[in-house]
């Protein structure tokens, strides 16, 4: 199996599997150095920051890809769905076979793609921290948010389409209806129960939870540590913002709220180097520890772990979950929002915030979760992890992928499992043709029994009372 890989994070360093041939596309014509200085990488903890204020510049990047981009045969095409350029492409190099990956939630191009409809009601948007148990103001502003969203996604879909049309053929098919004919199946990087229940079809699969093989062990240092300590807690806010980042004085709250529990050890993930000198904000800790790389999936499992303060990543909530470890969530941009909010409502953990990332909001946190006896979020995180393992022997999400992708290879795309929605017009979908049909019919007997009751009233009151 040979994969082509399109990279634009110069911090993404690591193939996904070994056991493909995969071949890492660059472009000449895109400055990937400009990656880094998005606003999601550099400046993330900042409130004020624009969430959709680095979409144009990614857009423009996958342009630039799309016009270089040769390549030979290819069986069966596989691409996420924040962009649509990789539908053309796979046109291009005739790919008939095509199965969609998500990283995230469903969200609006999923929806669009496979034809079913967003309900604001109980739908949250994947941007937005709501639950399904919304007020009438969140679901005023999760329509509103749905409505932008959707719009900017067919502009940039129309845009890349005229694109194709002007390189390759002024007939070029929407790329949009390339994915609603071609998209096989979907493979939603979500588990069901740790997500809010949302319209899907049986072309959607859930596969949040694959199996980590090989997971890297914890060192002896580390090992150490965590055997001398009461218990233990994690911070890491993933690997795509940089901890270096995060203001100095969120760096000196985050240090005394941790300072306020001596007895038990803190792993912070850091941009650190181990001849660095020690940062001023960590001046007379004994409990916190500056590392690197930790051995996040291991040391989630191990029995001393006591809590996970995290920016809500689905993989890192997930592996939380799995290995029971109750959350303090601080949700920077994405989905992340949408990931502490189920996870929030499902009991597992804090939805703490950057509005709250202060010393007193951190510590208050942390008392919550390291409370003795087992806090509350420690007995819902053990029961829910054991219901997701059980969940997971029916049919592993490995298997699932591995099953799904080769029906999709001997028998297509599937066109049995289409929604017929994907072939209805804004009017016909939501039968607005029907209904204007009974508004008419309403309208036209109100005429006619107004019209009939004037009659009848003339006909007999204004007669009667002529004769009198």
């Amino acid at each position: 199996m040979t994969i082509l890989e399109i990279s634009f994070d110069p911090d993404v360093t690591e193939v996904g599997t070994e056991k493909a041939h995969t071949i890492r596309y660059y472009s000449e014509s895109v400055d990937y150095s400009g990656f880094l200085n998005l606003s999601c990488k550099s400046s993330v903890f900042t409130p004020s920051r624009k969430a959709a204020s680095d979409v144009p510049m990614v857009f423009e990047m996958y342009k630039k890809v799309c016009k270089e981009l040769n390549s030979t045969k290819w069986d069966i095409g596989m691409t996420e769905f924040v962009d649509n350029c990789p539908d053309g492409i796979f046109e291009v190099l005739k790919i008939e076979k095509v199965v969609m990956i998500s990283a995230v939630t469903m969200f609006n191009p999923t929806y669009e793609a496979f034809g079913i409809p967003f309900i604001a009601s109980f739908m949250p948007n994947m941007f937005l921290p709501f639950s399904d148990k919304m007020t009438w103001k969140q679901k005023l502003l999760n329509l509103y948010v749905n409505y932008k969203l959707n719009d900017m996604f067919t502009i940039n879909s129309n845009a890349q389409t005229e694109m194709f049309r002007k390189k390759f053929d002024p007939n070029f098919e929407n790329l949009l209806k390339l994915r609603q004919r071609k998209a096989a199946i979907t493979f939603i990087n979500t588990n069901q129960f740790l997500d809010v229940p949302t319209l899907i079809t049986n072309k959607i699969k859930y596969v949040g939870g694959l199996e980590v093989k090989n997971a890297a062990p914890i060192n002896q240092r580390l090992m150490k540590i965590i055997e001398s300590s009461k218990g233990f807690v994690i911070l890491s806010f993933g690997t795509f913002a940089r901890s270096k980042s995060v203001p100095i004085q969120i760096r000196n709250a985050i240090s005394m709220a941790f300072k306020n529990f001596p007895e038990h050890t803190f792993f912070w993930k850091f941009d650190v180097e181990d001849d660095d000198e020690i940062p001023e904000f960590l001046q007379n800790s004994t409990n916190i520890y500056l590392e690197k790389w930790l051995p996040q999936h291991s040391m989630l499992n191990h029995p001393k772990c006591k809590g996970f303060i995290s920016h809500a990543g689905y993989n890192s909530i997930l592996e939380a979950t799995i290995a029971a470890v109750p959350m303090i969530l601080v949700p920077l941009f994405g989905d992340q929002p949408h990931n502490a909010a189920v996870v929030n409502q499902r009991g597992l953990g804090i939805l703490l915030g950057r509005e709250n990332l202060h010393e007193v909001g951190l510590t208050l946190a942390l008392k919550e979760l390291l409370k003795e006896p087992q806090s509350i979020y420690h007995k819902n995180a053990i029961e829910f992890s054991q219901k997701m393992k059980e969940a997971n022997k029916i049919l592993s999400p490995e298997e699932t992928v591995l099953k799904y992708t080769e029906y999709v290879y001997k028998y297509d795309n599937l066109p049995e499992l289409n929604l017929a929605s994907t072939e209805m017009t804004f009017v016909e979908f939501y039968m607005i043709d029907i209904f204007g049909i009974a508004f008419g019919i309403l309208l036209i007997a109100l005429i006619v029994a107004v019209y009939l009751l004037r009659f009848f009233v003339k006909k007999f009151f204004v007669s009667k009372k002529k004769t009198e």
